[in-house]
């Protein structure tokens, strides 16, 4: 009994300590996702915005996240990455304002936090679909932070 207790106060510590770990990066995410919202973008943009903001500290995210990168994995690479040039396409501003990718790397660490099995599973899920992307931007040319960010896309 005295091993169960042990083992949820240390769990509830482990929170708490990634927790405060992560509030640097939960702070930067509200800062842009402010910065973000005052320029003058489309209501989807707001709307991805907002659900960004709501998921942070939630703790069926990093779930969600390493279910859809395992998904992307299963994808094949051609198929994901005439998807990824279609949705390059339409949004290339997205692609070269460099704090959408900035926000979504502090979105990803927060939920991490927030339920850190998952998150450690989601953060190498991500790691194994970054060695696809770069392999077959290697093969094929393509842009590989247009694949990680598309993936990161389905995500949420």
């Amino acid at each position: 009994m005295i091993a169960i207790f042990a083992f949820v106060f240390s769990y509830f510590v482990l929170l708490i300590a990634l927790s405060a770990l992560v509030r640097p990066q939960r702070k930067r995410l509200a800062v842009l996702a402010h910065e973000l919202l005052s320029e003058d973008i489309d209501e989807d943009r707001r709307v991805l915005i907002g659900r960004l903001l709501a998921t942070a500290y939630a703790m069926r995210m990093a779930p969600t996240q390493f279910l859809a990168t395992c998904i992307a994995l299963l994808i094949p690479s051609d198929r994901f990455d005439r998807e990824a040039r279609d949705w390059a396409q339409k949004s290339q501003d997205l692609i070269e304002d460099g704090r959408w990718f900035e926000m979504f790397e502090c979105h990803s660490a927060s939920a991490a936090a927030a339920n850190p099995i998952f998150g450690a599973l989601a953060y190498a899920a991500r790691g194994v679909f970054k060695l696809k992307a770069r392999h077959y931007a290697r093969r094929f040319h393509g842009n590989q932070k247009t694949y990680e960010f598309f993936g990161e896309l389905k995500a949420i």
